[in-house]
C-alpha cells in the first residue's frame, strides 16, 4: 500500500515537474473526508510534507492518511 501511494506521487511529480515551476496547489482529502488545499514540499516512503495555502503552515502527514 505504501509503495503504491509513493509510486503515485512519483508518477505525479515526473509528469508535472519543471526545473523552475512551483508545485501547483491541490486539494488533498484524508481517509476521513477532511480536505486541505496545499502544495507538496516533499514525499518519502511513509510521509508527505505539505504547505497549506490558507496560511502557509507546513504539515507532515502519513501517506496512509490520504485518500487516492
Amino acid at each position: 500500500m505504501k509503495r503504491t501511494v509513493l509510486s503515485l506521487f512519483a508518477i505525479f511529480f515526473a509528469g508535472n515537474a519543471s526545473l523552475h515551476a512551483q508545485p501547483e496547489w491541490r486539494v488533498f482529502t484524508s481517509t476521513t473526508g477532511s480536505k486541505l488545499e496545499a502544495r507538496v514540499v516533499s514525499v518519502d516512503e511513509d510521509d508527505v510534507v505539505l504547505i497549506r495555502k490558507a496560511d502557509g503552515k507546513q504539515f507532515t502527514l502519513a501517506l496512509v492518511l490520504l485518500s487516492y
